[in-house]
């Protein structure tokens, strides 16, 4: 019968075994041919931590084939099945109790040890009660619930309910973080990238900007510059203009002038001098007095002679 338990096992993995978790520290039991049985992280792929009942209250590992041993404490270890050692046990109240020494599987300080007055209490991830001889998946549960014998149920209250049941599940998954580990590194190299682009982005356009305003600057200081150009230009032609007209009046004028002349410009026009010489006076005296006596020769100027005298008179 033994070997039929052996063989299913090898045929369906992880169909009738589950795995043990000490509800005091929240690990698995592992067993290990060298150190014995030890605590450690809960793997639902590792075949060390699957434990299943057989028809002769064995504890059987899935992995090593062996069944747990009442009588070796230091550590505790798992035998041949077929060994005469005491390897029998009984579950009570989700305690594991050798079934000829009494003695009580317990974990202290993340170990495994066997005491006489423990009070620990071992769970299942999938179902929470241990203390069944058979466990199966949940479709052969829902199908053939009377084909298997149950060595002791604990009562509804102390059952795990499906939501528990669930979150140790997940809380006890292990997943290949190698796909999450290379998104991340293919996100922040992204991240990187778009970074760096945005900063050249940024440069490009304060230096587009600077040769905007550079541009427009230049512009303005041009058309500045080309306006006073016009200004100068006109003003200096006002002022070559007026340069050279009072040149050539001075000139003009320097010309007429005679050394100690003063020269008088009226609102007419007309300009004259202030003093005139001596000469020019008696050249006029001379010019009245012939004109005076050729009217006196022509009578019939007489009128007119006579006329002339009396408006100088006059």
């Amino acid at each position: 019968m033994l070997l039929f338990w052996i063989a299913l096992c090898l045929m369906w993995p992880g169909t009738l075994s589950f795995m043990m978790f000490s509800s005091r520290d929240g690990l698995c039991l592992e067993d290990s041919s060298d150190k014995g049985l030890q605590l450690k992280s809960c793997s639902l792929d590792s075949v060390l931590q699957q434990w299943m009942w057989t028809d002769q209250q064995l504890l059987m590992n899935a992995g090593s084939l062996k069944c747990l041993s009442a009588i070796h404490s230091d550590p505790v270890r798992t035998v041949s099945c077929e060994s005469a050692e005491q390897i029998q046990w009984r579950c009570k109240d989700q305690q594991l109790i050798g079934l000829k020494n009494g003695l009580v599987l317990s974990a202290e300080r993340g170990k495994i040890t066997l005491s006489r007055a423990g009070q620990h209490m071992w769970r299942s991830v999938d179902t929470a009660d241990i203390c069944q001889k058979t466990l199966r998946s949940r479709r052969e549960s829902d199908l053939e619930t009377d084909e298997f014998d149950f060595a002791e149920t604990s009562s509804p209250e102390q059952r795990m309910t499906e939501a528990q049941m669930k979150f140790l599940q997940w809380y006890y998954r292990t997943e290949d973080p190698t796909p999450w580990k290379f998104g991340m590194l293919a996100f922040a190299f992204l991240g990187l990238l778009i970074g760096a682009m945005l900063i050249v982005m940024g440069m490009m356009g304060n230096r587009n900007r600077k040769q905007i305003a550079k541009y427009k600057a230049s512009t303005k200081v041009k058309e500045v510059k080309a306006e006073t150009e016009e200004l100068q230009v006109i003003i200096t032609d006002n002022n070559e203009e007026k340069t050279h007209h009072n040149t050539t009046h001075n000139s003009g004028v320097s010309d007429e002038l005679k050394p100690g002349e003063i020269m008088v410009t009226w609102r007419d026009g007309n300009v004259s001098t202030l003093y005139p010489e001596p000469a020019d006076e008696s050249q006029a005296e001379e010019d009245v007095l012939k004109g005076n006596e050729e009217a006196y020769e022509d009578p019939q100027n007489t009128t007119h002679v006579i006329t002339s005298s009396e408006t100088i008179a006059f």
